[in-house]
């Protein structure tokens, strides 16, 4: 693989890491908000809409890359243990380790009580680092690996398999067809069945056609021009049938449209080792800084009487600069006293 498409995937992940925290961050209350004109409304509008929008194209594109590096160059029983080893040391150890730096955190400011009859509920039910409950999607959905290898050779089933998954999940979401299991106590399940598809594309790309995205640089201007209709469609799609299962088709649209604009002869520096802090900014800015910094702002708001809606917008853009920064200085400050810790903090792909 080209380095320049490597880093290509890396400067992709940091944005859509930050994006997610935009997601995070799309709830306006708090705000003394007085809708000064028509303007600001819809600023305001346009700015949480967008912070949906980019949440699920966020989690399209991690389930998605996730399945397409586990089952890249796998081929048999071997490498997939070698892989499975592997994500122990990249996804459950950092969820582990977040797990208790988070809970720390919460028992200091006793927002949680840890007893023997809680664990498991504080660590999967109710993860304690909400915001990787993905990664424990992920090593569910790596159990089935097994079959998938032992399936590699019979394409056609392989696929017929994940078509019928798929249409399971569509007709499900839509009400047509009865959940065959559910499990409500756990509140992150039905994301896991919502973006199951998308890690099922990821698979079939990581097994027989991982060089379309690792070996075509899409240079060409054609491609640019592409990517541009593709985004320009998947937009106009998003907010005239805005049906909750096509958000997916939407989000596939759109990063394919970003992926051909995105060229790769712009990455061929690397991104600055600060800023190397995807795992720090996602385990974070949930259950910590989201928190920490609103308090802050509010209490700085609190004097202001009239606030229209795009100062609020404004705030939650600084806002967001604050939590990355502090997200980097965090892995910083780590890397330089404790730098095995931060082989536990960091994750992987």
């Amino acid at each position: 693989m080209k380095k320049n498409i490597s880093n290509k995937f890396a400067y992709l992940s940091l944005t859509l890491t930050i994006g997610m925290v935009m997601y995070h961050l799309r709830n306006v209350t708090g705000y003394n908000i007085q809708y000064l004109n028509n303007f600001d409304n819809s600023i305001l509008s346009a700015y949480t809409g967008f912070s949906n929008h980019i949440g699920f194209v966020c989690m399209v594109f991690f389930f998605f890359v996730s399945a397409f590096w586990f089952y890249r160059n796998i081929n048999n029983k071997e490498e997939l243990f070698k892989k499975y080893k592997k994500r122990l040391k990249t996804l459950l150890i950092p969820f582990l380790a977040w797990t208790i730096v988070i809970g720390i955190y919460q028992l200091i400011t006793n927002q949680i009580t840890i007893r023997l009859d809680n664990i498991f509920y504080h660590l999967f039910l109710n993860p304690i680092a909400g915001p990787l409950w993905y990664i424990l999607g992920l090593l569910i959905l790596q159990l089935f690996a097994p079959l998938v290898i032992g399936l590699k050779k019979n394409k056609k089933i392989l696929l017929s398999i994940f078509i019928m998954i798929t249409v399971y999940i569509v007709l499900r979401t839509i009400g047509v067809i009865p959940q065959l299991l559910t499990i409500e106590n756990w509140w992150w399940y039905n994301n896991l069945i919502f973006y199951i598809p998308a890690y099922l594309l990821g698979t079939y790309m990581g097994i027989y056609h991982s060089d379309l995205l690792l070996n075509n640089e899409y240079n060409e201007k054609k491609y640019t021009y592409i990517g541009i209709i593709l985004l320009i469609i998947s937009l106009i799609l998003w907010n005239v049938l805005n049906i909750k299962i096509l958000i997916l088709f939407y989000c596939f649209m759109e990063l394919v449209g970003i992926w051909f604009i995105f060229k790769p002869r712009f990455c061929e520096k690397e991104i600055k080792d600060f800023f190397k802090s995807n795992f720090y900014i996602y385990a974070l800015h949930n259950p910590i800084l989201i928190p920490i910094t609103n308090l802050v702002i509010f209490r700085f708001l609190s004097k202001i009487t009239v606030f229209c809606g795009i100062g609020v917008v404004i705030t939650k853009i600084i806002q967001l600069i604050i939590i990355v920064i502090l997200s980097s200085v965090a892995r910083f400050i780590v890397t330089k006293t404790i730098p095995k810790l931060d082989e536990y903090l960091a994750g992987g792909r």
